[in-house]
């Protein structure tokens, strides 16, 4: 009868030595964001709220705090409003820029190019004629010249070159004034007894409207396309 209850004991002993169980992963996460959960800061009894907004930095919003975060944080307490970040200051628009005034040589050079000027004379008694004409291009002309002299003899010219105006004076009529033409001879085919040109120089110039007095000859002036 003494051995009675023995296994009854053993069984118990061993319950009592064996290690407690680990809390399961959910206990564990539980509890973690119970302590992570934002707790509620209430205003104390008797405490003034002015008092209470301060203690509790209820007056504006923590970094990265949602409205409703705020509210559970601070119950009671008047959402603030959000700061709004301030607007980039407007870049001012640039200033329209006026281009510059074009210069008597520019306005002289613009009206020459793309130009032809031409004289040209026929004498119905002797049959002499005369017809020079020169082509300027932007920068370049051509030059022609087919004369039929008194004797019946017929002279063909022609040439080619650079030209620039190195100086003008334009009228306040815009249409008149003078100028100096400077070219430089690239070619010339001479077949006249008269003096060929010189194979550079400076030749003064004078117009009024379509008639341009070019070395001494009046020349009609036409538009042509280069």
């Amino acid at each position: 009868m003494r051995f009675r209850h023995l296994p009854l004991l053993v069984l118990l002993s061993l319950a009592l030595l064996a290690p407690a169980a680990p809390a399961s992963p959910a206990t564990a996460g539980q509890a973690t964001t119970a302590a992570k959960k934002a707790k509620a800061c209430k205003r104390k009894k008797g405490e003034s709220k002015k008092r209470w907004l301060k203690r509790c930095k209820c007056k504006s919003f923590k970094a990265g705090e949602t409205r409703k975060r705020f509210k559970k944080r601070c119950p009671g307490a008047k959402v603030p409003r959000r700061k709004a970040s301030p607007a980039p200051p407007a870049t001012p628009a640039p200033a329209p820029t006026t281009p510059p005034a074009a210069s008597d040589v520019d306005k002289v050079t613009a009206a020459l190019t793309g130009t032809q000027l031409q004289y040209f004379t026929y004498s119905n008694s002797s049959g002499a004629s005369d017809n020079e004409r020169y082509r300027f291009c932007a920068g370049t002309f051509e030059y022609t010249r087919n004369r039929v002299a008194l004797s019946g003899l017929a002279y063909d010219s022609s040439g080619a070159g650079t030209w620039r105006i190195t100086q003008a004076t334009v009228n306040p009529d815009g249409v008149s004034g003078t100028a100096v033409l400077h070219y430089d001879l690239t070619s010339l085919q001479w077949n006249d007894v008269d003096p060929a040109p010189a194979q550079s120089g400076d030749v003064p110039m004078s117009f009024n409207g379509s008639k341009v007095d070019l070395g001494g000859r009046v020349y009609d002036a036409t538009k042509i396309t280069c």
